[in-house]
């Protein structure tokens, strides 16, 4: 027999059986991770295996949502109850340029002394939008009064620094 040196013999094969046999085994280990995944999606999907138990997955509970009265429905009078010149109007410039409604700008008709940082004063009617506006004001005393103008009253006190801009509240996916 003549030996030719393009030509590899190994173990008795040659090398096309060679890539044959590789082809055969990729193919049945492809075969086999396919039919592994199948099994373990069907496995669980039939609920053969994972806890399918209602404390395991709970479903989400409502979320309680009070839908606060956007800033443009809401009037404020903005009173200054310190010392201080010129910051209520000031204060109702900043609440203007977020939307609300301004009504009247002056010193305190109650002449009350704040000392906190604002006191927000409303009637039984407009709680929701009280609470609107004191968002603006973090520390703020919010008063309850017999006014029945739907007009809220803020007097800005002595550790007043600034009007906050808060960021509009996001409604939940699941509310009550």
């Amino acid at each position: 027999m003549a030996y030719r040196e393009d030509y590899v013999h190994e173990a008795g094969r040659t090398s096309a059986q060679r890539r044959r046999r590789r082809a055969i085994a990729s193919m049945a280990v492809v075969f086999a991770l396919l039919l592994a995944a199948f099994l373990g999606a069907l496995a669980f999907n039939q609920g053969w295996v994972g806890d399918r138990s209602p404390t395991a997955n709970p479903e989400e509970a409502c979320v309680p949502w009070d839908n606060p009265p956007p800033p443009k429905d809401v009037t404020v009078n903005v009173y200054n109850s310190t010392a201080r010149s010129g910051i209520a109007r000031q204060v109702a410039s900043d609440l203007a340029r977020q939307k609300f409604r301004i009504s009247d700008v002056r010193n305190d008709p109650l002449r009350k002394k704040v000392t906190d940082v604002a006191e927000i004063r409303y009637g039984a009617q407009t709680e929701a939008q009280a609470k609107v506006l004191a968002q603006r004001f973090p520390g703020a005393r919010l008063v309850a009064d017999q006014s029945t103008d739907g007009i809220l009253d803020v007097a800005l006190g002595d550790k007043f620094a600034k009007v906050a801009n808060p960021p509009l509240p996001v409604r939940p996916t699941n509310p009550c």
